[in-house]
């Protein structure tokens, strides 16, 4: 998702949430997306189409799903803002991203030169020494090479790992993302399987849960319970403690008469998962320094064998 359309979608939640009209809103908003739509509006088309069919900005699915469902409900401002706050955290979890692996990659580097800086430094030694004062020195100064050369593909290895494991912690949990857009949408009198069809877009990349999504669409369509359709395929996807809590939370609701099942759901979710990325992220730095540690220990004792 590009800036432009970030941008677009924070002014135009703003402008509809003050209780501006539409075309009012895209009127003062500058950019080649604002005058795209405006143009399209003009021409008889609605604006989930306008945006479908622009060419300035790729709009997702998603997206055009919701302003799509928006038009039906009435509260644009509402949707926007929505949409705005999705947009945000998708930024905000990338940005941590970056942060989170700067330390890593930083560790990495500097004890890869560290090992590289002795191992050059001891050969340059060896090279100038006599034969005689270092009896094998040149063998062994390979055999320290060759520990540098590997153990410095091991950490690299070791940083790879971790830096997908924080990929997939500190990006917005797909369960919770889907779970708030669906409490969203229904909230706003949007039926299930309709609620579904807009939110299925927002975790595209997690091909689990699309097809999680998928049978759930299928067993509400065949007149299926919402709380035994999401338990079961969840649970059959691998989402276990999501399948859980939305069995027992989506139960109690259809006996309740509450509409809001779908938003403590995902409000629990990302309780458990903002506790998983402070538990691992709480691990990164002894665990690297660590991995750092061994590897320099590694390379020293070849080192240290040359001058034995």
């Amino acid at each position: 998702m590009n800036d432009e359309i970030m941008k677009f979608s924070e002014s135009l939640s703003e402008l509809l949430s003050s209780g501006m009209s539409l075309p009012k809103s895209l009127a003062v908003i500058d950019g080649k997306i604002a005058r795209e739509i405006r143009k399209s509006i003009s021409e008889g088309y609605r604006f989930s189409v306008a945006l479908m069919t622009c060419k300035s900005a790729s709009f997702p699915d998603w997206y055009v799903g919701f302003v799509s469902a928006a038009e039906t409900s009435g509260d644009l401002g509402r949707t926007f803002a929505h949409i705005s706050r999705i947009l945000s955290e998708r930024k905000s979890a990338h940005e941590k991203f970056i942060a989170a692996t700067a330390y890593p990659l930083f560790i990495v580097v500097l004890t890869v030169v560290c090992a590289a800086i002795s191992v050059c430094s001891y050969s340059t030694a060896f090279a100038s020494a006599p034969e005689s004062l270092f009896d094998g020195a040149s063998t062994m100064g390979s055999g320290a090479i060759r520990s540098c050369f590997f153990g410095g593909i091991f950490i690299f290895f070791v940083a790879f790992v971790m830096i997908i494991i924080l990929r997939t912690l500190l990006d917005v949990n797909p369960c919770a993302s889907l779970f708030r857009s669906l409490s969203f949408l229904t909230e706003s009198g949007v039926p299930v399987v309709t609620a579904i069809d807009c939110s299925i877009g927002i975790v595209d990349r997690n091909p689990r849960l699309c097809s999680a999504l998928m049978s759930i669409r299928a067993e509400l369509m065949g007149g299926g319970n919402v709380a035994l359709a999401f338990g079961k395929s969840l649970s059959e996807s691998g989402f276990s403690f999501e399948s859980k809590l939305a069995l027992s939370r989506l139960s109690v609701s259809e006996v309740s008469g509450s509409i809001f099942a779908f938003s403590k759901i995902a409000e629990l979710i990302e309780k458990r998962h903002a506790k998983m990325q402070k538990l691992v992220l709480s691990f990164e730095q002894p665990f690297l320094l660590c991995a750092a540690a061994g590897y320099l220990a590694f390379v020293m004792k070849n080192l240290v064998g040359v001058i034995i």
